[in-house]
This record gives C-alpha cells, structure tokens and sequence, in this order.
C-alpha cells in the first residue's frame, strides 16, 4: 500500500506559503480547484438530472453512490466509482 508523499496539514502549509511568496497566482488557485473537481467527479445538480434524466429532486438525494458536497456554499454532486 503506498503512503502518503504528504498530509493535509503540510499541503495546506505548502499552499499558504507559495501564494505569500507569489509562487502560486489567483488562476493557479483556481485550476487547482477544477483539478480537484474533476477529481471528485463533481457535477451541479441540475447538470446532473439532465445527464441522467432524473428530477432535480431526485438529483440532490445522496445515494450508496452520489454523495452531495458543499464547496462555496454552493451544492454539488460527487459521484463514487
């Protein structure tokens, strides 16, 4: 089993530290959430009942595999493979 390279506290530091010394810029921030997006395999919602043709309704109930996340305060689907 591999181990993590790095924990969540270091990545944390690592990222507080390089955005005070202008190592990573606003757009770096930003493609670093969509990276992790695409990762989590998130969806809105209403782009989720579309692709799947489902009520909005039933979009936004959390099932064994669609989970509902909040990222901004916003909802999103994530969907576990």
């Amino acid at each position: 089993m591999l181990q993590k390279a790095i924990n969540i506290i270091d990545l944390r530091e690592l990222i507080d530290l390089s955005v005070k010394v202008d190592m990573l810029s606003d757009n770096d921030l930003v493609n670093i959430i969509n990276q992790c997006g695409d990762y989590l395999n998130l969806i809105s919602p209403k782009d989720y009942a579309k692709v799947n043709s489902v009520s909005p309704v039933s979009a936004n109930k959390e099932t064994k595999t669609r989970k509902i996340v909040k990222i901004f305060n916003t909802k999103f689907i994530s969907e576990i493979f």
